[in-house]
């Protein structure tokens, strides 16, 4: 992959202020895969990750050649980025909820059995 535009991937998220754990769980896309694409190892960019780029406002024609503004024009507005960015930290904090309740239940389930193997 192009090393200039590994670069601007890395650039807008960090922009964004995403660590690429929240960027890859906010995008469906793996973090390993992320941080591929970021390093210019990737041998082509995830469509997914370009379209998630493109929703928190990547100027895509930045994105790819470099010139022009990082964030697309209409998403400029800094109090519709402070809301986007907090509703992006609370899905984030719902996909974790969501997980640790899986693992408890898995816990107690387990537990519930070992307490019947014993009886």
């Amino acid at each position: 992959m192009d090393k200039p535009i590994a670069k601007r991937l890395k650039e807008f998220r960090m922009a964004r202020g995403f660590s690429q754990q929240e960027a890859g769980d906010l995008s469906n896309v793996r973090q390993t895969d992320i941080s591929r694409m970021e390093s210019g190892t990737a041998k082509f960019l995830n469509d997914t990750y370009i379209q998630f780029l493109n929703k928190e406002g990547c100027n895509l024609g930045w994105l790819f050649s470099g010139e022009g503004e990082m964030i697309a024009k209409e998403q400029q507005h800094p109090t519709s980025l402070i809301e986007n960015r907090l509703e992006k930290q609370i899905a984030i904090m719902y996909k974790r909820i969501l997980a640790n309740e899986e693992r408890l239940l898995q816990v107690e389930q387990l537990c519930h059995e070992q307490r019947t193997k014993q009886v």
